[in-house]
């Protein structure tokens, strides 16, 4: 997968479903190969797997709202993001991806601008594109940036 060789890791996938079945790390990998190959009905099927087999990962439930963005289901994407951050607040990506969901997808720029600033807040490097998009919110919402410091906020 890492050489983005999509249908021989799927291959070798296949052979391993009945000794890894109940392993989450075995349907999310699935799910990785199918969204890659943008088979998001599969990768969201595989997905659900994943989650069934492991409930509080927060990298699960990003990639299944990865994969509900692609196919058009916003509301479902927005809880899966949500439940990444309630899985793991830390993950910088979920909160990344959900601010890019309210901010495009939903027309919610103020909640947006809460998630643009936790993932900016966990990324040690920062993102010059973030930070840009945060500037152009806080004007539009005028929220000054003092008041949005207590609220922690996704990519892959």
């Amino acid at each position: 997968m890492e050489d983005q060789h999509y249908s021989e890791a799927e291959t070798a996938m296949s052979g391993l479903q009945d000794a890894l079945n109940d392993d989450p790390l075995y349907w999310l990998n699935l799910g990785l190969i199918y969204a890659h190959t943008s088979r998001f009905e599969q990768s969201e099927a595989a997905l659900i797997e994943a989650r069934e087999r492991a409930p509080s990962s927060g990298l699960i439930a990003n990639e299944l709202g990865i994969v509900r963005r692609h196919r058009g289901d916003f509301a479902g994407a927005a809880k899966a993001y949500r439940a990444a951050i309630r899985a793991d607040a830390t993950l910088a990506s979920a909160h990344y991806n959900l601010g890019v969901l309210l901010d495009l997808y939903l027309g919610e720029p103020a909640q947006a601008l809460t998630h643009y600033e936790a993932y900016l807040s966990l990324s040690p490097d920062g993102d010059k594109t973030v930070s840009a998009w945060v500037a152009d919110l806080r004007r539009r919402t005028q929220r000054p940036a003092t008041a949005l410091q207590d609220t922690p906020g996704e990519r892959q």
